[in-house]
């Protein structure tokens, strides 16, 4: 064995064996770090995560009242346990983003149908909060500074060979909730 590893072109395989193993860790460490101090932006406290838990809860407390009055609520139901499960399951922004799209685009349709009902006062008032409470978190979602931070890293470190030696080490890269 000893006799292999005094060879030069063994010697040469080895050391660049090792600087490459030691380059992918550092890489994964240090890079992972920065990668995940931005993407904890969007599922800190108050981060977008946290609005649109508020969201999908008002989107159901919406639901229950609209079924009391036999409007179709299943696609509503449907957007947002599955945005919930993307936040629980900490999916990437990109693929949250389409859950949150979807059930902006099912609030409305349930919204609309709801305009001609007479409600009770309790629901008049329950609908009333989901839909202040609703607006109130799209305003945090809008006024957010994810996207911003997240486009600034891109900017700066998705080019070769950052991005290359990411993806050798399994980091991923920050996404854009658009």
């Amino acid at each position: 064995m000893m006799k292999l590893l005094k060879k030069p072109l063994v010697a040469w395989i080895v050391c660049i064996a090792l600087v490459l193993v030691a380059t992918l860790v550092n890489t994964n460490v240090k890079f992972g770090r920065l990668c995940a101090s931005v993407t904890g932006e969007f599922y800190g406290t108050n981060g977008i995560a946290q609005q649109l838990s508020v969201l999908s809860a008002d989107a159901d407390a919406l639901a229950n009242v609209a079924e009391g009055y036999g409007v179709d609520v299943d696609g509503l139901r449907s957007s947002s346990r599955s945005l919930q499960r993307g936040i629980e399951y900490q999916h990437g922004a990109a693929e949250l983003f389409q859950d949150y799209d979807l059930l902006r685009t099912e609030l409305t349709a349930v919204q609309q149908k709801l305009v001609g009902f007479s409600m009770s006062a309790a629901d008049q008032q329950t609908v009333s909060d989901c839909l202040a409470s609703i607006t109130e978190a799209q305003r945090a979602i809008a006024a957010s500074s994810y996207n911003e931070q997240t486009w600034s890293f891109l900017r700066r470190y998705d080019r070769f060979p950052t991005s290359f030696l990411a993806k050798l080490a399994g980091v991923d890269l920050p996404e854009a909730f658009a």
